[in-house]
């Protein structure tokens, strides 16, 4: 099939992260075979420095057409126009070039808004693959709200990242959705075996520093486990707005010399990082999956994961432990329970069942089963 893909964002070197999830999508399903041209509309603010304009070229062989048009979260509106006038441009041209794509497969129902109009006109289907957190506090009847259902209602299908993720958009939307993880690339995550001093025990947490990822509560937990276990540290990896709350805090719970805050990553700094960690632990107030609690269980390592919506899907007894939403106590001796414990996880079959079950190749197929069924009918 040729498939054309549309994201928010390409990932690049100043940026590794921006639009990852698409792009591996979009790898794996050329490497099972398709044909794909990734289309990138980035519309962040004109901090992200970057090379503005219309801009195409080849990344691991895919064709990618990039829009660069700094517009950030200010003029919200007129955003959503330049996206749709984008698609339609960047469609045009791709048709031009390549060919009428068999299927347009965009990602997050706010950015799949563009392409409603543009693939009724010329009559290419569309699925969309909802990865947002956004309708999670989505309010109903705002302008928004009729917007992603109008996105919804118009998809041939549409694919939730999670269990939890599709029962939202079932309650809010009265939308099916088919439950497909989120390809995880887990080239760099490889099982290793570790000695784990309980004296030196370390923790590692990532993510962007924001209010929904609960390193606040984290924070406080570990403050409770650090007087019991002098020698740990917590290391915390990511960059974002919460960053000098988070540091303020740390200093505030005394425990500022015991935590280390990493800053912005790559998956190579994350993956040399987990090799060095006893634990991997992260206390999110929401997930619509989860990656990094993947990335960590790919190179052994048990984790703590909270009831979010993401990760009940994959974290269980053999792996790790699900702990409630914004519960410091529990936290904080589900930590020392591990911390205390030997030989409680097979780490290697941790890794071994993690790499299988979330593969490119694995998730490719169930896309690419989803994709058949609506060019064929």
């Amino acid at each position: 099939m040729f498939i054309l893909e549309v994201s928010y964002g390409c990932p690049c070197e100043a940026y590794p992260r921006n639009g990852i999830f698409q792009y591996d999508q979009a790898k794996s399903l050329k490497d099972a075979g398709h044909r794909i041209v990734f289309l990138a509309m980035d519309m962040r603010s004109i901090r992200r420095v970057r090379r503005f304009g219309r801009n195409e070229f080849l990344k691991d062989d895919i064709p990618v057409l990039e829009y660069n048009i700094p517009f950030g979260p200010i003029f919200y509106n007129a955003k959503s126009k330049m996206e749709k006038f984008l698609f339609e441009k960047g469609l045009k041209r791709v048709i031009k070039k390549y060919g009428k794509p068999d299927l347009v497969h965009a990602h997050f129902a706010e950015t799949a808004r563009c392409v409603v109009g543009a693939c009724k006109k010329y009559n290419i289907p569309y699925v969309v693959t909802e990865h947002g957190s956004l309708i999670h506090k989505l309010e109903e009847n705002s302008d928004l709200f009729f917007q992603i259902e109008n996105v919804y209602k118009n998809a041939e299908k549409v694919i939730a990242v999670s269990s939890g993720l599709a029962d939202i958009i079932k309650s809010k939307f009265d939308v099916d959705s088919i439950v497909i993880s989120n390809i995880a690339d887990l080239s760099r995550f490889q099982y290793i075996q570790r000695t784990i001093e309980k004296e030196k025990f370390n923790l590692l947490a990532s993510g962007n520093l924001i209010k929904g990822k609960g390193f606040d509560v984290l924070l406080k937990a570990f403050k409770k486990v650090s007087q019991k276990n002098k020698d740990c540290k917590l290391t915390i990896m990511g960059g974002g707005p919460e960053e000098a709350n988070l540091k303020n805090l740390a200093q505030q719970l005394g425990i500022q010399e015991k935590v280390s805050f990493f800053g912005a990553y790559n998956r190579e700094q994350f993956a040399e990082e987990l090799n060095k960690a006893a634990l991997f632990v992260l206390a999110s107030r929401y997930e619509t999956f989860g990656i990094v609690y993947i990335e960590a269980m790919a190179t052994g390592l048990p984790v703590i994961a909270t009831k979010c919506g993401g990760p009940e899907d994959f974290v269980n007894s053999t792996n790790g432990v699900l702990v409630p939403v914004d519960d410091v106590e529990t936290l904080a001796k589900e930590i020392e329970k591990m911390m205390n414990s030997e030989n409680v996880y097979d780490c290697k079959e941790i890794s071994d069942s993690v790499h299988h079950k979330f593969s490119p190749e694995v998730i490719a197929k169930q896309i690419t089963k989803v994709f058949e069924e609506v060019v064929n009918g």
